[in-house]
């Protein structure tokens, strides 16, 4: 391929090529989800493009355009992206049903793409340093809004931890477990012995995979009170009343917190030897749980 060639592609026809490819795509995917229905949508992305595109003629800057001009179409676009979400709900709005956010991303691409390879052939006509394509990267912060508003709403969509808390029962006798040495994993169990302890202790035991985790607690409790009475495990407060117990395991700092059920067995919960069980009363205040 000939110099001359090559230059016209890079330069002119490049970008231009590729909007198009991508355009006929979401073209049909709009047309799947009859947004087409609408003729605001022909109008939005030529529109935009072509607003998108007019900064392209700050190649007239010559070498004056980086950084400075750059960095200022950056934050220009960035700003436009900003008001184009609700550009995008207002338009294709059906009824109070908005645009999915797929919907709305590709149509948000859609435009970016457009106004880039409007932009770069624009940017090259007023350029001789013929770097349009480059330049062109300032669009991409027109997007940034309306991804950081997605994060931001799947954030506050996640639901909160839900888990069930476990109390001591004087109904319940533990001397009635029955461990299968068999089916038996050493476990160890994170606790404060006491509400005001300075610091967790460790202790060591064994359950069987079978038992229901509240019954194991309960009877590791009366074991350790049984060989420790002076430093017993503390399971009523100063009124009589009993505490509130949540179970999880968290292998590492990265790993987000098991929460254990315990009301059904150590193989349901998915306990295995030598997992680490911390164990925290619970005061119930209005909503939230303070662990202590």
């Amino acid at each position: 391929m000939d110099p001359v060639t090559q230059h016209l592609i890079s330069s002119y026809l490049l970008m231009p090529v590729l909007t198009v490819i991508f355009g006929i795509a979401a073209y049909f995917i709009a047309r799947k989800n009859k947004l087409l229905n609408n003729k605001k949508l022909i109008v939005y992305l030529l529109l935009c493009g072509i607003v998108l595109a007019l900064p392209g003629l700050s190649g007239f800057m010559d070498y004056n355009f980086m950084p400075y001009i750059y960095v200022l179409l950056a934050i220009l676009y960035w700003t436009a992206g900003y008001y184009n979400r609700f550009l995008l709900r207002k338009v294709f709005a059906s009824g109070k049903e908005t645009p999915s956010f797929g919907i709305r991303c590709l149509l948000t691409v859609t435009v970016v793409l457009l106004g880039a390879g409007l932009f770069s052939v624009v940017f090259n006509l007023c350029n001789e340093l013929q770097y349009g394509i480059w330049a062109s990267t300032c669009l991409l912060p027109f997007v940034f809004p309306l991804l950081y508003t997605q994060t931001v709403n799947s954030y506050f969509d996640i639901p909160l931890e839900i888990y069930k808390v476990w109390k001591y029962s004087e109904e319940y006798d533990s001397d009635s477990l029955y461990i299968n040495r068999e089916r038996s994993i050493v476990v160890d169990v994170e606790i404060f012995r006491k509400v005001d302890d300075p610091a967790a202790e460790r202790i060591t035991g064994k359950a069987s995979e079978d038992v229901i985790f509240g019954h194991w607690f309960q009877r590791m409790i009366d074991d350790c009170n049984l060989k420790s009475p002076s430093s017993p495990i503390v399971y009523q407060n100063d009124g009589g009343a009993y505490y509130e117990w949540v179970f999880y395991t968290k292998s590492s700092f990265f790993k987000r917190r098991f929460y254990i059920d315990p009301d059904v067995t150590l193989a349901e919960n998915r306990l295995k030897s030598h997992d680490v069980i911390i164990a925290k009363r619970v005061a119930n205040e209005i909503v939230n749980y303070k662990e202590y």
